[in-house]
Formats: structure tokens, sequence, C-alpha cells
């Protein structure tokens, strides 16, 4: 199965233009590769740090978890560092 691709319209300012034009003759690759190439980038760190996110509120939201107090981890922290 063979995926459509969409357009989309993006307004961005002379300078950034200008920069994607150089980038993309440099590495003799299209405007829309290199903006493909990073939406796929932010997709995939920011999909993935959601849903880090996401499971962190859940576990902290969960009565089962037990908390620590701030002053027990930076003890250990403290003992560690001395040894």
């Amino acid at each position: 199965m063979k995926i459509k691709n969409q357009s989309i319209t993006v307004r961005i300012d002379e300078d950034k233009y200008k920069r994607l034009t150089d980038l993309a003759n440099s590495m003799e690759r299209s405007k829309s590769y290199l903006i493909d190439n990073a939406i796929n980038n932010y997709l995939e760190v920011n999909e993935w740090q959601v849903n880090k996110i996401n499971k962190a509120i859940s576990k902290a939201n969960d009565p089962e978890t037990k908390w620590v107090e701030a002053q027990s981890v930076r003890k250990i922290w403290e003992e560690r560092l001395e040894h």
C-alpha cells in the first residue's frame, strides 16, 4: 500500500528560507526532503517526551507508588559521592 503524500503551506522568515535553500543545495536534496526530515525528527522527540511525561504522571497518581523524601535521596547521593 502506497502512502499518499499531503501538501502543507508554511510561512517562514527570509533568513530561514535562505538557510534551508543553501543547506538543500549543499546536500543535493530538495527543500521538501529537508523539511519532511525535520518534521519527522521533531515528532519523534516530542512524541517520546510527551509519552514519558504521561507515564510519569500516571505513576505519580498511582496509589501504589511509594514516595521518598528529598532529604533521604540527598543523603544517599552525598554518601555515594564521598566514596
